[in-house]
């Protein structure tokens, strides 16, 4: 693979969007919400990002399944993402055409060895259609997991960003689709694959004919041995040492502390094995790593996890944002 500099640009975006964005947003939002320099952002910034430059992408997920057909709800979480400093939302994987807590859902999560249940995560059609409106108001880029070459076909409407998950790594159907999709690819590395294999299947992307290629190392997978859920950060350096292609890390789920006093609690329980506050520590390993973004986890994905409250999401992802700063300066990055 060609030891060059690249960036993805994540929205393929259409020059009228230019005018939807922000207009839309108020009749989303309300004119009051709108301030000024939200406003800004939104029109300047988020119709042109692109990852593996010199700035830091941060994006945040995924929500509760059925939370992607509650319009206010999205608007609200949107907004708070937007406030934050993100510029894109991760959904999880898509679970067909209708999303119930023993149905789409739960088979999807389960398949991609998570949890399920009433929390699960996941996206159904309506859910889809319901968050492009709310992304092309709002600007944020839309990721979300297919599973199979037909999911591909369901969502790329919707959808700026297709991942594949770490089990179809060397589906030559899902590779050939997602070429033909032409759409950029968050191509996700599991504690199962090793670094040459995910290398390699980005390289097939590339020579196919779509250069979009994101590589993400999934926390998801390596929780399945490691309690922590802590992403690989040697694989990290090694892939971005290999390769030009841009990179991004998901962390390990943090559980929201309540009262805003604190913005990440840990998300350990007593007798879990699992460290405190670790999610933090982990980002700015991850950065110093080579890092190009992050995929900041907002729900567990589990029965027993509340919904977030998006006032307290925008506290913590913009407290940890702002926390990172210093550590994205030392690695060369724009703050």
């Amino acid at each position: 693979m060609a030891r060059r500099r690249c960036a993805v640009r994540l929205r393929q975006s259409k020059p009228q969007d230019s005018e939807y964005i922000g207009t839309s947003l108020e009749s989303l939002l309300g004119a009051e919400s709108m301030i000024g320099a939200a406003r800004q952002i939104i029109r300047e910034a988020l119709l042109d990002v692109s990852i593996g430059g010199n700035e830091l992408v941060y994006m945040a997920g995924p929500l509760p399944a059925a939370e992607y057909e509650n319009r206010s709800f999205l608007v609200a979480i949107s907004e708070a993402l937007l406030g934050a400093g993100c510029t894109g939302i991760y959904c999880g994987p898509y679970a067909g055409n209708h999303v119930g807590p023993e149905d789409g859902a739960a088979a999807a999560v389960k398949g991609a060895g998570g949890a399920a249940g009433p929390g699960a995560v996941g996206v159904s059609l309506g859910g889809m259609k319901v968050l492009a409106e709310v992304s092309r108001a709002t600007g944020l880029a839309v990721v979300v997991g297919v599973q199979s070459p037909g999911d591909i076909a369901a969502v790329e409407d919707y959808a700026d960003v297709l991942e594949v998950s770490a089990h179809d790594l060397a589906s030559q159907d899902m590779t050939h689709a997602v070429i033909g999709a032409g759409k950029p690819v968050l191509l996700a590395r599991g504690g199962t694959h090793g670094i040459e294999e995910w290398l390699e299947a980005a390289d097939c992307i590339v020579s196919g004919g779509n250069c979009n290629v994101v590589l993400y190392e999934d926390t998801a997978f390596v929780g399945l041995r490691d309690p922590a859920g802590a992403p690989d950060l040697v694989a990290v350096a090694t892939a971005k040492s290999l390769c030009s292609l841009p990179l991004i890390v998901g962390l390990p789920y943090a559980r929201l502390a309540e009262g805003g006093s604190c913005a990440w609690s840990g998300a350990g329980a007593p007798g879990t094995g699992r460290p405190a506050n670790i999610a933090p520590a982990i980002a700015k390993a991850a950065i110093i790593a080579g890092a190009d973004g992050l995929v900041m986890r907002i729900h567990e994905g589990k029965a027993e996890c509340p919904n977030p409250d998006p006032e307290l999401v925008e506290l913590a992802l913009k407290e940890l944002i702002q926390d990172l700063s210093q550590v994205a300066r030392l690695a060369g990055k724009r703050v």
